[in-house]
C-alpha cells in the first residue's frame, strides 16, 4: 500500500481551509518564508480577484535562501497581481475580523488569515 502524507484530520482542515476562501474577499497571509510564499502564490493563481495582505517580519522575502534578483521578481509577480506587501511587520489579532500591523500600528479588516 502507498503511504498518505496527509491524514484525515489534515485532510478535513484543508477542505475547510478552501471553503472558506472560496467564501471570503479580504485574506491575510502572514509570513514570507516558502510556507507563506506558496501559500499566497497558490490561492492569488486561484482567486485572482480577491484582496490579498502579505504581512512579512524581515525586511527581505525568504532571507536565508534567495538572491536579491530572484526576490525582487518574486515581489514583481505579487505587486503585478495587487498583493499589497508589507515588510518589516509583525501581526496581531485585534477584535472580531480585525488584526493590526506593527510598528505601523494599522488596522486591518480580513476575512480569512493563515499563519
Amino acid at each position: 500500500t502507498g503511504v498518505s502524507i496527509i491524514d484525515s484530520y489534515d485532510w478535513n482542515y484543508l477542505s475547510q481551509q478552501a471553503l472558506a476562501v472560496k467564501s471570503t474577499n479580504d485574506i491575510l497571509v502572514v509570513g514570507g518564508g516558502i510556507v507563506g510564499l506558496t501559500v499566497i502564490s497558490f490561492l492569488v493563481d486561484r482567486y485572482p480577484d480577491k484582496r490579498f495582505t502579505l504581512a512579512v517580519r524581515e525586511e527581505r522575502l525568504f532571507p536565508v535562501f534567495l538572491k536579491i534578483n530572484v526576490e525582487e521578481k518574486i515581489m514583481d509577480w505579487l505587486l503585478d497581481r495587487k498583493v499589497t506587501v508589507r515588510m518589516n511587520t509583525t501581526v496581531s489579532r485585534g477584535k472580531g475580523r480585525s488584526f493590526l500591523l506593527y510598528p505601523e500600528y494599522r488596522k486591518i479588516r480580513v476575512d480569512h488569515v493563515f499563519y
